[in-house]
């Protein structure tokens, strides 16, 4: 299930609530996480936020149902005062972000940033080649592809597969290269393909990768365990 993060409050740039949550989900797809995100934004110069959605979150916070997973609340430093001690009258422990965020690319770096423990971290050690491996895994198993021989659906395109997170990340490019390379052994115990630059003997065409039933059942327990 997604995190949920609401954010509330405003920023002296007063930026586009819209374009804030664009920009929010953009850089959690770059992370490949899944998080829902929302803004109660606050507006200048009071910094009041409209009270129907105040209210309804607040009324999440008083009377929670068990089947409904409650989000972790921001709190920006321009907030109304008023408003402000309703959040810490309803909401047990909100994360408070720093007085001197200024504007959307202050806030969502210090949201992302690991000292603030607030996005959940998969993070490991690992030689080159294992961490190539596991991210190949891993986006594989993200997208469900697996099959018994080529006979079977369900694939992921090459370039989609070396292209995205977790196989490419800004920062990371030797892990892509080294993806690259694995994929370019050709079929093993792990991985099946198919297409016009499949295996040993790559033409021009594209391939599609997928991994062996076997493994991904195994692999799939593993990620579920986990």
């Amino acid at each position: 299930m997604a995190l949920r993060i609401t954010i509330i409050g405003g920023l002296p740039d007063n930026p586009d609530r819209n374009d804030l949550l664009d920009q929010l989900r953009a850089r959690t797809r770059e992370e490949d996480v899944e998080i829902e995100w929302e803004w109660i934004k606050a507006e200048p110069p009071h910094w009041n936020v409209p009270p129907k959605l105040l209210g309804k979150m607040l009324g999440a916070f008083r009377n929670p149902r068990p089947e409904v997973d409650l989000p972790v609340v921001v709190k920006l430093s321009r907030l109304h005062g008023r408003d402000e001690n309703a959040v810490y009258r309803a909401v047990k422990d909100p994360k408070l972000a720093p007085q001197e965020l200024q504007g959307v690319h202050d806030l969502i770096e210090w949201l992302f940033s690991p000292e603030t423990r607030l996005i959940p971290r998969t993070e490991w050690c690992g030689c080159l080649s294992e961490t190539a491996l596991a991210a190949l895994l891993s986006k594989l198993i993200k997208n469900k592809s697996w099959n018994n021989d080529q006979r079977g659906h369900a694939w992921t395109n090459e370039a989609d597969l070396l292209g995205q997170s977790p196989v490419q990340r800004s920062g990371f490019g030797e892990v892509r290269t080294e993806a690259a390379d694995l994929l370019r052994m050709g079929d093993s115990k792990l991985f099946l393909s198919k297409g016009g630059s499949r295996g040993r003997h790559r033409k021009n065409g594209v391939s599609s990768w997928s991994m062996y039933r076997w493994s991904s059942r195994w692999s799939s327990r593993e990620v579920s365990r986990n």
